[in-house]
């Protein structure tokens, strides 16, 4: 779900689309400037005698012509125009594969995301059962003291084991929120808006 969402929405993606576009277009100008015939228009006009008082009107003599003009050199092989035309089209074969190759990357990058957070999240729950574990471990244990029970070394070493556990699930915890962010960023979201969505536990 989240990858046939979001994976155009992310801007490799996007600059990808985009430089297929510009190669489309640069072919379409390509082949315009290269194949459009040409229109070609010439007037000429001329006044015959000279402008006198009482006079009548001079003669005006014109000529008006037009032609179109087909290129073929467009047609011809090896030629700059037909060269051009064969550039712009691998260009235009070049932007498809580097899109596909975009999203196929894009779409394994998301997936992983995915997958490093819920492995990151399922061992946080393991870490979170450990810390709790050894924080009772260590209330017995100080219970046992008070007793006289257990020694003070004993104790201690209790105390040191609930110190490492809440330091795991200090450290589990922040994996798993880099996580979170990691994921937002290959989805192109907000950190926020992953939270909201889809209800991922912070």
């Amino acid at each position: 779900e989240l990858v046939s969402k979001y994976v155009e929405s992310r801007f490799d993606i996007q600059q990808a689309v985009q430089n297929l576009s510009s190669a489309e277009l640069g072919l379409k100008t390509t082949q315009h400037s290269a194949l459009a015939p040409t229109l070609n228009l010439n007037e000429n006009f001329k006044s015959g005698g000279q402008i006198k008082d009482g006079a009548p009107d001079p003669s005006i003599k014109g000529s008006f012509s037009a032609s179109i003009s087909i290129p073929i050199s467009s047609w011809i092989p090896n030629s700059n125009a037909n060269l051009n035309i064969k550039s712009a089209k691998d260009s235009i074969k070049q932007a498809q594969i580097a899109l596909e190759y975009a999203r196929k990357s894009a779409k394994q990058d998301i997936n992983n995301k995915v997958a490093e957070m819920k492995r990151i999240y399922e061992s946080l729950e393991v870490i979170k059962l450990n810390s709790q574990i050894a924080t009772r471990a260590y209330n017995l244990a100080k219970d046992s003291y008070a007793a006289g029970l257990v020694s003070q070394t004993e104790l201690e070493s209790q105390r040191q084991n609930r110190v490492s556990a809440q330091q795991s699930l200090m450290q589990g915890e922040i994996n798993y929120i880099t996580s979170l962010h990691a994921l937002a960023n290959a989805l192109n979201i907000s950190y926020e808006s992953l939270i909201v969505q889809y209800g991922v536990k912070k």
